[in-house]
């Protein structure tokens, strides 16, 4: 441990603090690391002692592992520090090495075997050490986001899969979150689908049946008239700011759109296991809400009036437009009034925004602006960003509704089960079939790397080798079949159950890697990033294959199967619990 000890029962008094770690084996140094430097914290509030700095020695088959203390002083008692570490666990020693202790520390298999199954069995995550440290937040995270009357294209879909795995994520560790869809339906655009709408070209009442397709040809239809017809346009932009302006029987009509869009999106986010807890509207901030933040910006000096009448925010000595000549606003200034009304509404601490690469600059200005109106959380204000994806097309054609595609994965799935000489057929198909493609729809774009453009494939997406959504269901199935079919009437508590008989080296391997499963929690937690928790399960799936070919537990004997079963449930658990996390329905067989 990076510092300087003056007195001796202050190294005890830390020493002392590691007695109740529980995790002391090799797969958990880093964790064990990690919470050294959380408790040095806790107790010098004034050092910054990084993990990285406490230094690990592992020895992989022996069960020992040794942390270097740097620049501790040699002249304490070692006894006294052995006693402070040494448990019912795990025994303690040190040796003097120069400038430096050497801690090694050797830990009883068995105990921590039975006491990492006894958690994961029932109670996974609960008292969870290494979640305890994080500070609690109030986040909400803005995602999907999608617009009236355009295509839910693939970057709509990359966030409303990203923010849904950060939601799911967040509230494992313990935050609270508000997942909250910010549609869009604001501008030129909405008033040129206005006037489309009033053509009666598709009756009212049946846009209801399928109004994101219906609402998408309207919009084709009218923006190609207000093109070749200025009369048109100006019809359109009348339209607009009857909206703009809160007249009655255009908001009366626009809140019916607004209705039939939401139960459409909500049915397709069904299929995706997301649930928003706010839907809001670009058309929330209109001219009078927003002109209550112009007066804000102005009262603090943040605005600087043009020429030619605009009103200017200045960012890094660029001009940005907030207010344009005729009196208008523009996104950018609804997103400041939004952010302000998500503070007050929701009292959060932390604010994301799950948008692609392309925003970077204007989420810079966002939050340069509310660091300006010094807003409570401004600090706290981060855009999640993603790459784009390339290549994605449906058999329908190149504009990509998010329906097709799913329904394209499901049929796809439905064409290679039936090639398959395992699958069952006696399931609900259908059902099968498309948690199936959706899974691998999924997996496969979380398994990039956040920031990365990515080519979609489809022969890859859907294999049944190889690292995709397929592989972790077909493992969970799997896993499930063995529990239903081992041949052990009832499994006793796993406190009762022999772990000894756990002996070989693959039972040792699967465990190793369940240990790891709270530290890559905290790893994705840091980092926002979800390919680290995919690459852990694909791991685990192949642990678990090769633990099933080895680890043979019906005829076996009573003390062998329950310890092996036992184990499988635990990998069982934690793999469905990965799976939830990035918005999965684990299957329980296909």
């Amino acid at each position: 441990v990076v510092g300087s000890f003056q007195n001796i029962w202050l190294l005890q008094l830390i020493l002392y603090a590691f007695r109740g770690i529980l995790f002391l084996i090799d797969a958990m140094a880093n964790r064990f690391r990690t919470e050294i430097s959380n408790i040095i914290k806790k107790i010098f509030p004034s050092w910054e002692i990084p993990a990285y700095n406490i230094k690990v020695i592992r020895e992989r088959n022996s069960g020992r592992i040794c942390f270097k203390l740097d620049e501790v002083p040699l002249n304490i008692k070692s006894i006294e520090v052995e006693n402070g570490l040494s448990s019912d666990f795990c025994k303690a020693k040190l040796t003097p090495e120069k400038n430096s202790l050497s801690c090694e520390v050797v830990v009883d298999k068995k105990w921590i075997v039975r006491h990492l199954l006894e958690e994961l069995e029932d109670k996974l995550f609960q008292d969870s050490r290494l979640f305890s440290v994080i500070e609690k937040q109030r986040v909400v995270i803005d995602y999907s986001s999608p617009n009236i009357a355009k295509p839910f294209h693939v970057g709509h879909l990359r966030s409303s899969i990203i923010g849904n795995f950060l939601k799911k994520l967040l509230e494992t560790v313990g935050h609270q979150t508000v997942g909250l869809n910010y549609l869009g339906d604001w501008g030129t655009q909405f008033g040129i689908l206005k006037h489309g709408l009033d053509q009666k070209w598709i009756p009212f009442d049946d846009i209801q049946s399928s109004p994101i397709r219906k609402l998408f040809e309207i919009y084709v239809k009218a923006n190609i008239q207000a093109k070749e017809d200025p009369v048109f346009m100006e019809k359109s932009l009348e339209k607009f700011r009857f909206l703009e302006n809160g007249d009655e029987n255009t908001v009366k009509d626009w809140s019916i759109i607004k209705d039939y869009t939401v139960a459409e999106l909500q049915r397709i986010y069904a299929r995706l296991n997301i649930k928003f807890d706010v839907y809001d509207w670009e058309s929330m901030y209109g001219r009078k809400r927003i002109q209550s933040i112009v007066d804000l910006l102005t009262s603090k000096g943040l605005l600087t009036p043009s020429p030619e009448g605009k009103l200017i925010y200045k960012f890094k000595e660029r001009p940005i437009t907030l207010v344009k000549s005729d009196g208008t606003t523009l996104y950018l200034t609804r997103d400041i009034a939004a952010a302000l009304d998500r503070r007050e509404r929701f009292q959060a601490d932390c604010f994301l925004y799950v948008v692609d690469n392309a925003q970077s600059d204007h989420f810079q200005a966002l939050f340069s602006i509310m660091k300006d109106v010094k807003m409570e959380g401004a600090t706290h204000m981060k855009h999640v960003k993603f790459g784009r994806i390339q290549g994605m097309s449906t058999r329908k054609g190149n504009v990509v509704f998010l329906d097709d595609v799913l329904d394209e994965a499901k049929e796809r799935m439905a064409q290679q089960r039936k090639r398959s000489v395992t699958t069952r057929t006696t399931l609900n198909e259908d059902y099968v079939n498309d948690v199936l493609g959706i899974s691998a729809v999924l997996v496969n774009d979380l398994k990039q790397r956040r920031q990365k453009d990515y080519v979609f494939n489809w022969e890859k997406i859907l294999a049944s080798q190889g690292d995709t959504g397929v592989k972790l269901q077909y493992t969970h199935s799997r896993l499930c079949s063995l529990e239903k079919k081992s041949g052990v009437a009832s499994i006793p508590p796993s406190s009762e159950i022999n772990v000894s008989c756990l002996i070989e080296e693959e039972a040792i391997n699967l465990v190793r890697h369940l240990l790891r499963f709270e530290e890559i929690i905290l790893r994705c937690h840091d980092e926002l990033e979800p390919c680290i928790l995919v690459a852990y399960l694909f791991q685990l799936c192949n642990f678990v294959s090769v633990a099933l070919r080895a680890l043979q537990v019906k005829s076996q004997p009573a003390n062998v199967a329950e310890a092996r079963l036992l184990l499988f449930i635990c990998a069982k658990n934690v793999l469905a619990e990965g799976m939830r996390i990035l918005g999965l329905t684990p299957l329980e067989e296909m």
